[in-house]
């Protein structure tokens, strides 16, 4: 019997010359400290010979540059958007190169991404009215889902050509539930059936309440009506906030023993 030179177990030696156990052990290249440098300066000097030079010299060099150091570069002049300054890039560039200016930036763009995403058309109930329309289902129901083991329910509506296609809701709370217990604890029931959306969406409505929101035996995070898988363009009261804020702070309780969790 042969030991692997790579991970030290015993072999026949039937592969190979028998240094190696078999073919991941034989093809791992691990380099030295020595042999890595070799290898960066023969990279470095082939490329200074063919006049190579990599992104991050380019940007040392050309970045933040005047035009008359290299005239023979197109430069151009820029004016930060956050603190004004004047900068040169050889890109077309929205800030400079201080970070908080590039931050404050970052967070425009984000908040402009989401303002003109496709996103905006789940914040009214005509997107929803009229896409139900053209899709015709057969029905559409109300339902409550409950926890058998503690008590807890989740209200909402859905719309299916199938009454046994397995839909238990897509709130958030709801699928972690189920996740934790698993799906043999938990029962559903069909509160009401609806000829069209509108119906239906007016019922949820009054549903979901404000209340049933607050409500700590509740999985539902938000009003009845609206839907959509989106939070956009809603509010939380200022109950549900209290709510959420000492739930969290329950959860650090008991998890920070768990996690290892040290307060500052």
């Amino acid at each position: 019997m042969a030991v692997c030179e790579r991970c030290g177990k015993e072999h026949d030696g039937s592969y190979g010359s028998g240094r190696f156990c078999g073919y991941s052990c034989a093809n791992v290249r691990i380099h030295s400290r020595e042999t890595k440098q070799k290898i960066s300066k023969g990279v470095k000097l082939n490329n200074k010979t063919k006049g190579i030079i990599s992104k991050r010299d380019l940007g040392k060099l050309y970045n933040y540059k005047t035009p008359e150091e290299f005239p023979n570069l197109n430069i151009k002049i820029h004016i930060c958007k956050i603190c004004g300054k004047q900068f040169y890039h050889v890109y077309d560039r929205d800030t400079c190169d201080n970070p908080q200016c590039r931050k404050v930036n970052n967070s425009r763009v984000q908040l402009k991404h989401w303002q003109e995403s496709p996103r905006d058309k789940y914040r009214t109930d005509n997107h929803w009215n009229s896409l139900a329309k053209e899709s015709k289902y057969l029905y559409y129901y109300t339902y409550k889902i409950t926890n058998l083991v503690n008590g807890k329910y989740y209200l909402g509506m859905h719309m299916t050509n199938n009454l046994n296609d397995g839909y238990m809701g897509s709130g958030r709370a709801i699928k972690l539930a189920i996740k934790k217990y698993g799906l043999e604890n938990f029962s559903k029931t069909i509160l009401q059936y609806f000829s069209c959306y509108a119906d239906m969406a007016d019922a949820e409505t009054k549903l979901i309440t404000d209340e049933v929101i607050s409500d700590s035996n509740s999985y539902n995070a938000k009003c009845g009506g609206c839907g959509g898988p989106a939070f956009t363009g809603h509010r939380h009261t200022q109950e549900a906030k209290k709510i959420m804020s000492q739930k969290a702070k329950d959860w650090y309780q008991t998890h920070k023993n768990k996690y290892n969790i040290i307060a500052d």
